[in-house]
């Protein structure tokens, strides 16, 4: 298009006024130039946001928040249905029956596990096969922190929940009749590795049944413990043994030696505190 010759305000026409309406130049088109420059700035600008308002808040683990708490007594359960070829899963529960944690310490299955009285501590070890010595267990506290070990996990909480109580066949002297039969009591210490033998205890027992002693009662806090001889049937010897000195605080026996027959308990119950004890005769009477 011509203009008037010698006109100093000369008509110009954009480039866009030449094209078709589909090949105009895009509104945003001039822009491209700087297209660099604000992709730079846009970035600058974020890491100044995150800079400013900080990190994204990222939870916890859940196993860390599901950990048991270490201000009450607490109340184990297995995990179940869930199985672990490497580890017993167990559930914490407060008195109140609502959950509050879950452990899993390591454990070759089948395992077993004996939570302490204020269940602050867990006596964790593997069954072996029938027949097999003890496989020793490990102690943990509520955290899953492991505290101790175990050379026989088949020892019973104390009161205390700090130490064990282990009864033991010991081997009976040369000139011990076959109708007696000996133990030894041990009191353990796992965090600290303390095992310190408390008394050996004797019972009879009648040549044609077997009969073994086993641990009723075990507190530290009343310093005694009450130990009880008996075969399938019955209790047939009662003791009870000042943890502190071994020495011999109560005996009753039912059946005197050479003896076949006498009055047996049927069943005996023993508080945690081995202050009381409630006893079904096999003759009758409680």
């Amino acid at each position: 298009m011509d203009s008037a010759p010698g006109n100093g305000n000369q008509n110009r026409i954009s480039d866009g006024e030449w094209l078709l309406p589909d090949e105009a130049e895009a509104p945003w088109r001039p822009f491209g130039r700087y297209r660099r420059h604000l992709a730079t700035t846009s970035i600058v600008g974020l890491v100044i946001l995150v800079i400013a308002v900080g990190p994204p808040h990222v939870s916890p683990p859940s196993s860390r928040a599901a950990l048991p708490p270490i201000d009450r007594q607490l109340l184990w359960l297995p995990v179940s249905p869930e199985q672990d070829p490497l580890a017993v899963r167990i559930r914490a529960f407060d008195w109140s029956g609502q959950p509050v944690g879950t452990l899993a310490p390591p454990c070759r299955a089948p395992c077993s596990f004996a939570p302490s009285p204020d269940g602050q501590r867990v006596l964790i070890a593997e069954q072996p096969p029938l027949g097999v010595p003890p496989i020793p267990g490990s102690v943990y506290d509520a955290r899953g922190r492991r505290v101790g070990t175990m050379t026989d996990p088949s020892a019973r909480w104390a009161d205390d929940s700090r130490h064990l109580c282990l009864i033991r066949p010991a081997a009976a002297p040369a000139s011990a009749t076959p109708t007696n039969s000996q133990a030894e009591l041990d009191i353990i210490d796992p965090e600290r590795g303390q095992d310190q033998l408390v008394a050996t205890v004797t019972g009879v027992t009648s040549p044609s049944t077997p009969a073994f002693w086993d641990l009723l009662a075990c507190s530290v806090k009343s310093d005694r413990a009450v130990l009880a001889f008996s075969e399938r049937e019955a209790f047939h010897d009662i003791r009870v043994v000042q943890l502190s000195t071994g020495r011999l605080l109560y005996a009753r026996d039912d059946l005197a030696p050479g003896a076949s027959c006498g009055c047996p308990i049927a069943e005996i119950e023993v508080a945690p505190n081995a202050d009381m004890a409630a006893e079904n005769l096999v003759g009758g009477g409680a």
